[in-house]
């Protein structure tokens, strides 16, 4: 009995954990609890018990809260560190999976990384922390900053797109230079972003070689403009198509690749939307709309997003799917890979 207690009391200290989060950052954003209430879709009553922890919070609800509150689900969830054997466990964790090991220097004891992800947010952090010493923010300035975290760190708008797009056209020979431009340099915020969609298997993209478009164009009977441009919400497929089966196989391969990995640049994510929305029409095709995908528990801001094109929040999920939501979209529909992205079943 005595260890059924004990678990009973951890989760009630979690979801006493939660509750405090979202009442502090709700009382940082200067937020009621009606007007909280209110955007995160929720009851006011539903809303004060999870603050309270008299209710644990549903997966669903604290998405929801997440959205409204403007910070990431991760910073609300409770993270049980309460001894130095407690942080001890963590640190030896962060060096299995991100490679930290302990450094000395001038006598003190610093940590090293071998993950670029990780190095990139920590010196983030660093900029931030030292903005706060400067006194250029504020406490309250500096814990928002980490509340929000990576969200703050937005993706290349649309328009900075096309105008990328338009003087590549422009300038038929800027293209061998293109991988220079902005949107595909490597962007290790927007690598961690993709994280909460793919494994942490390293497995990273940058650049879709010319020719490998091309053939991609081909196989999935698009253009080149509509694969590599985001702003173009709607397929449709045109009427040239391969017939070299082998070819088509690899493919078919090649795009799965490009989809199991985490997108690290603008170039990368934009391919892997407008993947994801030949997907779509296809699926709309065997009669499985907007509604029907958004109750088979997909993320209802990637849903959104990539069948309107609109970030309705301030954040979101804005990211094309991946190889698991691909299976997944197999054993519910019934159609194979082949024909989520040609519309021909074999």
């Amino acid at each position: 009995m005595e260890n059924r207690y004990n678990f009973m009391e951890k989760v009630e200290n979690s979801e006493n954990e939660v509750g405090r989060a979202i009442r502090r950052i709700r009382l940082t954003r200067k937020m009621s609890a009606d007007a909280l209430a209110k955007q995160g879709g929720l009851k006011k009553s539903a809303l004060l018990h999870y603050e309270n922890g008299i209710r644990s919070v549903s997966e669903e609800s604290l998405a929801s809260i997440s959205d409204a509150l403007d910070v990431p689900t991760t910073t609300l969830r409770p993270r049980h560190i309460e001894s130095v054997a407690d942080a001890m466990q963590v640190l030896f964790q962060l060096e299995q999976i991100f490679g930290i090991k302990p450094n000395s220097d001038d006598d003190k004891i610093a940590f090293v990384s071998d993950s670029p992800d990780l190095t990139t947010g920590i010196t983030a952090w660093q900029s931030q922390y030292e903005k706060l010493i400067a006194g250029e923010i504020t406490e309250e300035e500096y814990q928002d900053w980490k509340d929000r975290f990576p969200l703050q760190y937005g993706t290349q708008s649309s328009e900075q797109v096309a105008k990328v797009q338009r003087r590549s056209a422009e300038n038929p020979e800027l293209e061998v230079l293109a991988h220079e431009d902005a949107r595909y340099r490597r962007n290790g915020i927007l690598r961690m972003r993709t994280h909460a969609m793919r494994a942490l298997t390293g497995r990273n993209g940058s650049y879709v070689p010319q020719d490998l478009q091309q053939r991609i164009c081909q196989f999935v009977r698009c253009s080149e403009r509509y694969l590599n441009d985001e702003t173009i919400v709607s397929f449709m497929p045109l009427d040239s198509r391969s017939e070299n089966n082998s070819q088509e196989n690899e493919v078919l391969i090649e795009i799965l690749n490009i989809l199991d990995k985490n997108a690290d640049t603008e170039h990368f994510r934009i391919i892997q939307i407008q993947l994801s929305r030949i997907v779509l029409y296809y699926l709309k095709q065997r009669g499985f709309d907007h509604d029907a995908l958004r109750l088979k528990e997909f993320i209802s801001d990637q849903i959104d997003y990539l069948y309107t094109g609109k970030k309705a929040k301030q954040h979101g999920v804005y990211v094309g799917f991946d190889f698991t939501q691909l299976t997944l979209l197999r054993e519910v529909t019934g159609m194979s890979l082949h024909e989520m992205f040609t519309g021909i079943n074999r």
